[in-house]
């Protein structure tokens, strides 16, 4: 955190860079990243500092495989006194990468953030996710998001991952959802396609190692994107200046079964009606479609009659 109130990144050598999309979780002091970034010499920033950049990848730097290291699915939660288990059909998920990275779903909304694990030392930083709405499920993910930031430890028995603040006292606990991998990685970019004539319902989360989590309705499956679709959606991100977009992009005309797309790079996210997709999104809007419609069956579409 420099003078003035912004995070840049400062490499080994002494180079200096200011970050356009740098995603909340990675604002810690003395976080170590490793990057990937195109210069942005276009841009004057009121920082006066460093070298503008877009970042094309980010992930934390040196981690090692820890208990931590996996999918996992949440049993209960503290409150108060009490436990509670998540609403059902709102299940609550953490996968936390080999990279310091945890991503999942809050019951409604994805999250992501960074973690550090040392023995059985666990913290956590600052949480970031979509901005969804789900009847019967927000005080359940505020409560559970805010005890994820509080985490001070942990411990791993027999499958069961208990998650202590730092008084000692349990808050989190969870089973392992598939078995221990190496994590997904940094997200490239989460979307949302909700409306249209059949009321989808889509969220597509796609990961820079190519793996991806597509929900369609109560449907969702994992799949894996051919690396060289995975580099153009990079690239189209990273040439299209998301920063300096408008957060939202309303229909100029009300108009039947429109799609509406919730598209986050970054900490950046972007609200848009089908037509009124600015055109330097429009090539990104389309490959994200095609991922989630040949990736889930559309079984959400009504019958139509023969």
């Amino acid at each position: 955190d420099l003078e003035g109130g912004f995070y840049g990144i400062v490499t080994a050598t002494g180079e200096q860079y200011l970050p356009m999309n740098l995603a909340p979780e990675f604002s810690v002091d003395g976080f170590a990243v490793e990057f990937t970034a195109r210069e942005r010499l276009d841009l004057s920033t009121t920082e006066m500092w460093g070298v503008p950049v877009e970042l094309i990848s980010i992930s934390a730097a040196g981690r090692q495989e820890t208990p931590l290291t996996g999918s996992w699915k949440l049993i209960s939660y503290r409150d108060g006194a009490a436990w509670r288990t998540p609403v059902p059909g709102m299940e609550i998920t953490a996968v936390f990468g080999d990279d310091g990275r945890i991503s999942g779903s809050a019951g409604c909304n994805r999250y992501f953030t960074s973690y550090n694990a040392t023995n059985t030392d666990l913290t956590v930083g600052p949480v970031g996710s979509t901005e969804m709405y789900c009847a019967g499920a927000m005080d359940q993910e505020s409560a559970y998001l805010q005890l994820l930031a509080t985490a001070s430890a942990f411990m791993v028995e027999e499958e069961i991952l208990t998650i202590t603040d730092q008084s000692g006292r349990a808050i989190l606990t969870y089973h392992h959802e598939i078995p221990k991998a190496s994590g997904t990685g940094t997200i490239v970019v989460t979307f949302s396609r909700t409306g249209g004539f059949a009321g989808n319902d889509d969220h597509l989360v796609l990961y820079q190692n190519g793996s991806a989590e597509v929900t369609r309705k109560d449907y969702m499956t994992r799949i894996t994107v051919p690396e060289e679709t995975v580099n153009a959606i990079a690239n189209l991100l990273a040439d299209a200046g998301i920063s300096g977009l408008s957060d939202m992009y309303p229909a100029p005309q009300e108009g039947a079964d429109l799609f509406s797309y919730v598209l986050t790079y970054g900490d950046k996210t972007i609200r848009m009606e089908e037509t009124a997709v600015p055109d330097v999104l429009r090539p990104i809007v389309d490959l994200l479609c095609e991922i989630i419609v040949t990736s889930a069956p559309d079984d959400i579409a009504p019958p139509f009659p023969s």
